[in-house]
Parts: C-alpha cells; structure tokens; sequence
C-alpha cells in the first residue's frame, strides 16, 4: 500500500520554514528592538533611500534629454522647444521630490532614535512613528491616484490633440480684402499644423509613440506602487499595538482622507470646467458658426 513520505508535521515545520524565510526577518544589531519590529523600521529606511536615488534618477536623465534635445537641434530650423517644455516638467517636478526625499531620509534617523528610546522604556505604543507611516501610506495612495487621473486626463487629451490636428490645415475667420473689413475690424488667418507641430517637437509620430510609452510606463509604475504598498501597510498595522490602538488610527486616518478626497474632487472638477469645457464648447460654437473650419 502507498504511503507518503512526510507526516503532517513534517509538513507543518516545512511549511513554517517555507513561510520565515519568504519574510525575510533582521536581528536588530543593538538588541532593542524585537525582529519584526525593526525588519519593518529597515525596510522603510530603504525605502527612503531607493525613493531618493529614482527621484534623483529621473531628475539626471531629464537633464541629460535637454542637453541632448540642444546638441541635436544645434544647426537645424526645428529648435525643439516643445521637448525644452515637455522635458522641463519632470526636471522641476523630480527635483522636488528628490530633496524632499532627502530630507526624509534625515528625518528618518531621528524617528528611529526617538522611537528606540520609547521601546526601551517600554512606551513604544506611545510613539507616533507607525502611526504616521501608517497615515502617510494611505494619504500617499489616495495623492497618487488623483495625480494619475491628472496626469491620464491631460497628458492624454495633449496627445489626442497632437494626434488629431498633426496632418490639419485650420482656417480661422472669414477671407476678406481691405475694402471688405466688417464693423472695421476683421480676421483671417491659417495655421498649418503639420508645420508647426515639426517646428516645436521634429518628428510628431516619435513625440506620439514615446509619450503613449510614458504613459504605460506610469500606470505600471503606479501599479506597483500600490501592491508594494498594500505589504508595507500591513507590517505598519501589526506594530500599532492593540486592536482598539489599530482601530482608532485606523479611524482617524480615514477621516482625513475621506476629506481630502472631497477636495480633490472639487479641485479637478474646477479645472476641468476651465482649461477643458469651456473652451471645448466655445470651439464647437465657432465650428458651427463656421469660423473654424478645415482649409478647403
């Protein structure tokens, strides 16, 4: 008759095994802090560095895009400034981050000192540090889920504007000679976007193809943040004390993100209605009204 190798327990201690080394624990070196305790205040250190090092990351390789956008387009008619634009938003936007990463990493440091003197204590629970990973986490998710639909919302409607007037010819006004000026005031003119969309970024279909490549690159990016995240907020949740202690920041932190939630919404809705409404309705008037229209 067939019977198998392991016993029950064996498998239990295997499986036990199997489930200690996939979480990877650290001994504190100071003998403080227990294990779990300072793998969580580890991993949130390296986590502060690696965000310094991608912001800084992004920060130099935007540098280097402008420095070759102006070697490239040293000696031709197309000077390129549309990528001088495109390329300055996250120079100024990584070097943000980067210093405020920087300053965390600092930051961190002291946090670690003032908790490690509350664990010896033995008034850990007091300390607001997990407390404030934890708010930081959920705060950082809801922020970066609105930039996203920011950033979709925009960046997606520049690129379906390239996209549908690249190969256009626009006529705007009415044709008119100088004895024909109504009211004595009157406009005409054509704007040509095939040459105009060359002039400011070169090659539209390259410009097309490397921001749809951006924009998967970011909600990746966003994606995994977020699976990276959900982890670390479990390991915080576990060193916030008690059920009730887990309860109530759990509460509080809700609180402040269901309002700021509220104004997120009401600051896109606002921007929406301004920068893409209005003018989209006033140019479907003028269409109507036949003062825009393709050239014949």
């Amino acid at each position: 008759m067939f019977k198998p190798k392991n016993s029950a327990q064996d498998l239990e201690i295997k499986t036990a095994q199997y489930q200690i080394n996939q979480t990877k624990i650290h001994e504190d070196p100071k003998k403080q802090l227990n294990p779990a305790t300072y793998t969580v205040i580890k991993k949130e250190k390296r986590m502060r560095i690696f965000s310094s090092i991608f912001w800084g990351s992004i920060f130099f390789f935007s540098i280097i895009g402008i420095l070759f956008n102006v070697f490239f387009h040293l000696e031709s008619e197309n000077k390129g400034i549309g990528f001088y634009i495109l390329l300055s938003i996250p120079t100024i936007i990584s070097f943000g981050f980067m210093t405020k990463s920087l300053i965390r990493v600092s930051g961190w440091k002291k946090a670690e000192a003032s908790y490690r003197v509350s664990y010896s204590a033995g008034d850990s629970v007091s300390s607001s540090m997990f407390a404030e990973i934890y708010q930081s986490l959920v705060l950082k998710k809801l922020r970066m889920t609105w930039a996203l639909i920011f950033f979709l919302t925009y960046f997606g409607l520049f690129n379906i504007i390239i996209l549908s007037l690249k190969d256009q010819v626009i006529e705007v006004g009415t044709n008119f000679n100088n004895t024909e000026v109504a009211n004595g005031f009157n406009i005409h003119f054509l704007i040509d976007f095939k040459k105009r969309f060359e002039i400011t970024f070169g090659n539209v279909n390259v410009l097309l193809i490397v921001n749809a490549i951006v924009i998967l690159s970011f909600v990746a990016i966003y994606v995994l943040i977020l699976l990276y995240d959900k982890k670390r907020i479990q390991d915080i949740l576990m060193n916030l004390g008690s059920t009730e202690n887990q309860t109530a920041v759990k509460n509080a932190v809700e609180l402040k993100r269901k309002s700021e939630n509220k104004a997120w919404i009401r600051t896109y809705i606002v921007i929406f209605v301004l920068v893409v409404l209005i003018p989209f309705v006033l140019i479907l008037f003028l269409i109507y009204k036949k003062f825009i229209r393709k050239k014949a």
